[in-house]
């Protein structure tokens, strides 16, 4: 599904890949690349979020630091929700991410349903920062591969085009994302 990235919009997404002497075939990480040039890379769970950011269905895992290492969330019927708010001369979109986590797979996780609950809660705001920074780094005004600039036109064009020719389009928080992952 990494390939259909690159038919991102300003801007390709290529994945990086190792072959080992067995020929295991092992994907690193997701370079994003500008005018021929690499610009981010992108591993983990970013990558996860940047398949979801550009339409595809992910691998339905997702991968967080929790207190005694790696966890994996196994997250059922992902899905981001998109909302765009013109006021006062400016722009806003909102992205939030929701699903059902079916299960948590990592070492120390507590047994207890409110104490995963809890732990699920500071989950979604890892996410929410992972998700933070790989739109920083990938909508400027040099590359635009998750489409962002549709969704402001299709609320003002005329405003998203001032604030692209001004650069306030692609300042920090201008596009918002909320993780509100749930326990199944």
């Amino acid at each position: 599904y990494l390939y259909q990235l690159a038919a991102a919009q300003n801007g390709v997404f290529l994945p990086l890949v190792h072959l080992s002497e067995e020929d295991d075939v092992q994907m690193e990480g997701l370079t994003l690349y500008q005018n021929g040039v690499p610009a981010a890379r992108f591993t983990g769970s970013e990558i996860e979020l940047a398949a979801l950011l550009s339409g595809q269905t992910g691998t339905g895992q997702l991968q967080v630091q929790g207190e005694s290492g790696p966890v994996t969330l196994s997250i059922r019927s992902p899905k981001l929700i998109y909302d765009c708010v013109e006021q006062e001369g400016s722009l806003q979109l909102t992205i939030r991410f929701s699903g059902h986590v079916e299960q948590m797979t990592g070492e120390h996780l507590p047994a207890s349903r409110e104490q995963r609950r809890e732990l699920l809660k500071q989950f979604n705001t890892q996410l929410e920062q992972t998700a933070e920074k790989v739109i920083r780094q990938s909508f400027t005004s040099e590359a635009d591969p998750f489409c962002f600039l549709s969704r402001f036109c299709n609320r003002n064009t005329q405003l998203t085009n001032s604030l692209a020719e001004t650069g306030a389009l692609y300042r920090p928080g201008t596009v918002q994302f909320s993780s509100a992952l749930q326990l199944l």
